[in-house]
């Protein structure tokens, strides 16, 4: 039983409605072919919802990002030891 709330005083399918429409008017919509579906079920863990999905290969593609520019950084900068500076 959820803590704060007596025996007989559990919210009501009313406030579990609610709730849901409330959480649902954060969420959209984004077409996708069947195809690009399919990647992403393949991609996903058996309990991973799209949402966490799109936000761990968000995460991985901004980790790219920096270590590819990290990378042409150090390739094609010269640096001076700090002691020289």
């Amino acid at each position: 039983m959820p803590s704060g709330y007596a025996d007989s005083a559990r919210p009501s399918p009313l406030i579990n409605s609610y709730k849901l429409v409330l959480d649902m008017m954060n969420l959209t919509t984004i077409p996708v072919s069947k195809d690009v579906r399919d990647h992403l079920k393949r991609l996903a863990s058996k309990r991973e919802t799209y949402d966490d999905l799109l936000r761990r290969l968000i995460e991985d593609a901004e980790a790219r990002l920096l270590y590819e520019r990290e990378k042409r950084i150090l390739e094609t900068e010269e640096f001076v030891p700090l002691d020289e500076a």
